[in-house]
């Protein structure tokens, strides 16, 4: 679709209409589901990306909150479809929990002044979770940067860049805010 976007700027982007009665009766299900069967972490990816479809930031970033809350109980032992183990299939429950939320956050910022609330959650949450993980340090330092917190996201950077100096990715963004703030 081209024309006016919903954050009110013009572009191209993909526009997909969803009912959100339709999308209420599915996240319906998924959470019978869940209370059905609390470590299937697919089940609570699905809901995410429902409620992300109709832009529903709060509970997005609640149930992430809930999975986060989940991995303690269940001591990170997921299950996936058809209950299979997360190991079996060869999946480290960590890696995707971190690989959703950069997901999802990824999305929402193009939302940002909407979402900015959910996303904070979703950061402190990260950051409480995973305080040495380069991605959620990255994810954290650019709502720093957004919110207009300068220091606190040069300051997240540069732990990043501290736990691994040869991520060119934390690099480039490092050098990258130097340049556009002199």
């Amino acid at each position: 679709t081209m024309g006016l976007m919903d954050n009110g700027q013009q572009g191209i982007f993909n526009k997909t209409i969803y009912d959100k009665s339709n999308v209420k009766i599915a996240v319906e299900y998924l959470d019978n589901a869940i209370i059905s069967d609390p470590d299937r972490m697919d089940v609570y990816l699905g809901k995410c990306s429902a409620l992300l479809n109709v832009y529903n930031y709060n509970d997005v970033a609640e149930t992430l909150k809930k999975i986060i809350s989940r991995s303690k109980i269940n001591s990170n032992k997921w299950l996936w479809s058809n209950n299979q183990t997360l190991q079996s299939r060869g999946m480290k429950s960590d890696d995707i929990i971190i690989n959703a939320i950069n997901d999802y956050l990824s999305k929402m910022y193009t939302y940002f002044d909407e979402s900015k609330n959910s996303i904070k959650q979703i950061i402190e949450t990260g950051i409480e979770s995973f305080p040495k993980n380069i991605i959620v340090l990255n994810n954290a330092a650019r709502f720093y940067d957004l919110s207009g917190n300068k220091q606190k996201s040069i300051e997240l950077l540069l732990l990043a860049y501290k736990l691994d100096q040869n991520d060119y990715i934390i690099l480039a963004i490092i050098a990258n805010f130097y340049e556009s703030n002199k």
